[in-house]
Protein backbone atom coordinates (compact mmCIF):
# COMPACT_ATOMS: atom_id res chain seq x y z
CA UNK A 1 0.00 0.00 0.00
CA UNK A 2 1.23 3.50 -0.83
CA UNK A 3 0.04 6.79 0.60
CA UNK A 4 -2.66 8.41 -1.49
CA UNK A 5 -1.57 11.84 -2.67
CA UNK A 6 -4.31 12.32 -5.28
CA UNK A 7 -6.18 14.75 -3.02
CA UNK A 8 -3.15 16.99 -2.54
CA UNK A 9 -3.01 20.06 -4.73
CA UNK A 10 0.46 21.36 -3.87
CA UNK A 11 3.76 20.52 -2.28
CA UNK A 12 2.61 22.27 0.91
CA UNK A 13 1.76 18.79 2.16
CA UNK A 14 5.21 17.26 1.93
CA UNK A 15 5.70 14.69 4.68
CA UNK A 16 8.03 15.84 7.43
CA UNK A 17 9.34 12.92 9.49
CA UNK A 18 9.68 15.11 12.57
CA UNK A 19 6.13 16.41 12.17
CA UNK A 20 4.76 12.87 11.77
CA UNK A 21 6.68 11.79 14.85
CA UNK A 22 5.23 14.71 16.83
CA UNK A 23 1.71 13.93 15.63
CA UNK A 24 2.07 10.24 16.49
CA UNK A 25 3.33 11.10 19.97
CA UNK A 26 0.32 13.41 20.34
CA UNK A 27 -2.03 10.55 19.45
CA UNK A 28 -0.37 8.42 22.12
CA UNK A 29 -0.78 11.17 24.70
CA UNK A 30 -4.55 11.25 24.33
CA UNK A 31 -6.51 9.95 27.29
CA UNK A 32 -7.13 6.21 26.92
CA UNK A 33 -4.75 5.73 23.97
CA UNK A 34 -3.87 2.08 23.38
CA UNK A 35 -2.36 0.08 20.55
CA UNK A 36 -5.89 -0.97 19.66
CA UNK A 37 -7.47 2.50 19.73
CA UNK A 38 -4.75 4.00 17.58
CA UNK A 39 -4.73 1.05 15.15
CA UNK A 40 -8.53 1.34 14.88
CA UNK A 41 -8.24 5.02 13.94
CA UNK A 42 -5.84 4.20 11.14
CA UNK A 43 -7.99 1.28 9.97
CA UNK A 44 -10.88 3.74 9.66
CA UNK A 45 -8.72 6.09 7.53
CA UNK A 46 -6.19 3.78 5.85
CA UNK A 47 -4.65 6.36 3.52
CA UNK A 48 -3.94 8.97 6.15
CA UNK A 49 -0.86 9.94 8.11
CA UNK A 50 -0.60 11.00 11.77
CA UNK A 51 -0.29 14.73 11.04
CA UNK A 52 -3.77 14.71 9.54
CA UNK A 53 -5.24 13.36 12.78
CA UNK A 54 -4.14 16.16 15.11
CA UNK A 55 -4.39 19.93 14.88
CA UNK A 56 -1.51 22.14 13.86
CA UNK A 57 -1.31 23.61 17.37
CA UNK A 58 -1.03 20.16 18.91
CA UNK A 59 1.71 19.24 16.42
CA UNK A 60 3.63 22.40 17.31
CA UNK A 61 3.32 21.61 21.02
CA UNK A 62 4.62 18.07 20.53
CA UNK A 63 7.43 19.22 18.27
CA UNK A 64 8.67 21.33 21.18
CA UNK A 65 8.29 18.38 23.56
CA UNK A 66 10.30 16.19 21.18
CA UNK A 67 13.01 18.82 20.81
CA UNK A 68 13.31 18.90 24.61
CA UNK A 69 13.54 15.09 24.77
CA UNK A 70 16.13 15.02 21.98
CA UNK A 71 18.19 17.67 23.75
CA UNK A 72 17.94 15.94 27.13
CA UNK A 73 19.03 12.57 25.74
CA UNK A 74 21.41 14.05 23.15
CA UNK A 75 19.63 12.44 20.20
CA UNK A 76 21.45 13.69 17.13
CA UNK A 77 20.23 11.30 14.46
CA UNK A 78 17.06 9.28 14.13
CA UNK A 79 14.97 7.67 11.45
CA UNK A 80 11.26 7.22 11.07
CA UNK A 81 9.19 4.76 9.10
CA UNK A 82 5.55 5.49 8.25
CA UNK A 83 3.14 2.79 7.13
CA UNK A 84 2.41 3.23 3.44
CA UNK A 85 5.66 5.02 2.75
CA UNK A 86 8.96 3.66 1.48
CA UNK A 87 10.90 1.12 3.57
CA UNK A 88 8.18 0.43 6.13
CA UNK A 89 8.57 -3.26 7.07
CA UNK A 90 5.27 -4.77 6.01
CA UNK A 91 5.75 -7.69 8.43
CA UNK A 92 4.77 -5.22 11.15
CA UNK A 93 1.26 -5.25 9.67
CA UNK A 94 0.84 -8.83 10.93
CA UNK A 95 0.35 -7.57 14.49
CA UNK A 96 -3.14 -7.64 15.96
CA UNK A 97 -2.98 -3.86 16.42
CA UNK A 98 -0.21 -2.74 14.06
CA UNK A 99 1.75 0.43 14.58
CA UNK A 100 1.66 3.11 11.91
CA UNK A 101 4.92 4.82 12.75
CA UNK A 102 8.13 3.72 14.37
CA UNK A 103 11.44 5.40 15.03
CA UNK A 104 14.94 4.07 15.00
CA UNK A 105 18.53 5.05 15.57
CA UNK A 106 21.48 3.35 14.02
CA UNK A 107 22.06 1.29 10.95
CA UNK A 108 18.76 0.67 9.12
CA UNK A 109 20.21 -2.13 6.99
CA UNK A 110 20.28 -4.41 10.05
CA UNK A 111 16.55 -4.87 9.46
CA UNK A 112 17.47 -6.96 6.40
CA UNK A 113 19.92 -9.28 8.18
CA UNK A 114 19.18 -12.73 9.52
CA UNK A 115 17.99 -12.20 13.05
CA UNK A 116 16.74 -14.03 16.12
CA UNK A 117 14.79 -12.51 18.99
CA UNK A 118 16.21 -13.37 22.42
CA UNK A 119 13.83 -12.52 25.26
CA UNK A 120 13.19 -13.78 28.74
CA UNK A 121 12.80 -12.98 32.39
CA UNK A 122 13.81 -9.66 33.93
CA UNK A 123 14.85 -11.54 37.07
CA UNK A 124 17.06 -14.11 35.42
CA UNK A 125 19.08 -16.63 37.42
CA UNK A 126 22.84 -17.03 36.99
CA UNK A 127 22.13 -20.25 35.08
CA UNK A 128 19.74 -18.33 32.81
CA UNK A 129 22.40 -15.69 32.14
CA UNK A 130 24.93 -18.41 31.35
CA UNK A 131 22.55 -20.08 28.88
CA UNK A 132 21.70 -16.73 27.29
CA UNK A 133 25.40 -15.96 26.76
CA UNK A 134 26.03 -19.41 25.26
CA UNK A 135 23.06 -19.14 22.89
CA UNK A 136 23.90 -15.62 21.77
CA UNK A 137 27.58 -16.46 21.16
CA UNK A 138 26.52 -19.34 18.88
CA UNK A 139 24.08 -17.11 17.01
CA UNK A 140 26.71 -14.39 16.53
CA UNK A 141 29.19 -16.98 15.22
CA UNK A 142 26.56 -17.86 12.60
CA UNK A 143 26.15 -14.16 11.68
CA UNK A 144 22.73 -13.61 13.21
CA UNK A 145 21.65 -10.21 14.47
CA UNK A 146 20.24 -10.34 18.01
CA UNK A 147 16.88 -8.65 18.55
CA UNK A 148 15.65 -7.95 22.06
CA UNK A 149 14.12 -5.33 24.30
CA UNK A 150 16.06 -3.22 26.74
CA UNK A 151 14.72 -4.63 29.98
CA UNK A 152 17.01 -5.92 32.70
CA UNK A 153 17.71 -9.63 32.69
CA UNK A 154 17.80 -11.73 29.53
CA UNK A 155 17.33 -8.76 27.18
CA UNK A 156 20.32 -6.88 28.58
CA UNK A 157 22.45 -10.02 28.75
CA UNK A 158 21.68 -10.81 25.09
CA UNK A 159 22.72 -7.34 23.90
CA UNK A 160 25.89 -7.23 26.01
CA UNK A 161 26.98 -10.67 24.89
CA UNK A 162 26.33 -9.90 21.22
CA UNK A 163 28.25 -6.63 21.38
CA UNK A 164 31.12 -8.21 23.34
CA UNK A 165 31.32 -10.91 20.65
CA UNK A 166 31.45 -8.31 17.86
CA UNK A 167 27.89 -8.95 16.72
CA UNK A 168 24.98 -6.72 15.84
CA UNK A 169 21.89 -6.05 17.90
CA UNK A 170 18.53 -4.42 17.40
CA UNK A 171 16.95 -3.08 20.57
CA UNK A 172 13.17 -2.81 20.51
CA UNK A 173 11.51 -0.30 22.80
CA UNK A 174 7.74 -0.62 22.81
CA UNK A 175 6.84 2.80 24.16
CA UNK A 176 6.34 6.28 22.79
CA UNK A 177 9.16 8.75 23.38
CA UNK A 178 7.10 10.46 26.06
CA UNK A 179 7.31 7.34 28.26
CA UNK A 180 10.75 6.96 29.77
CA UNK A 181 12.51 3.77 30.74
CA UNK A 182 14.15 3.34 34.10
CA UNK A 183 17.86 4.19 34.31
CA UNK A 184 18.80 0.53 34.08
CA UNK A 185 16.74 0.09 30.93
CA UNK A 186 18.37 2.53 28.52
Amino acid sequence: MQLNFSSLDSFDHVISPFEEMAAYEALWSENGATFRSIADRFRKYPDTIPSRMVTENVRKEFKEILKDIFDRFQVKHFGIRIHGANEYPEKLRDAKHPIEVFYYQGWWDLINTRSVAVVGSRRVSEEGKKRTRKLVKCLIEDNFTIVSGLAEGVDTEAHRTALDAGGNTIAVIGTPLSHFLSKTEY
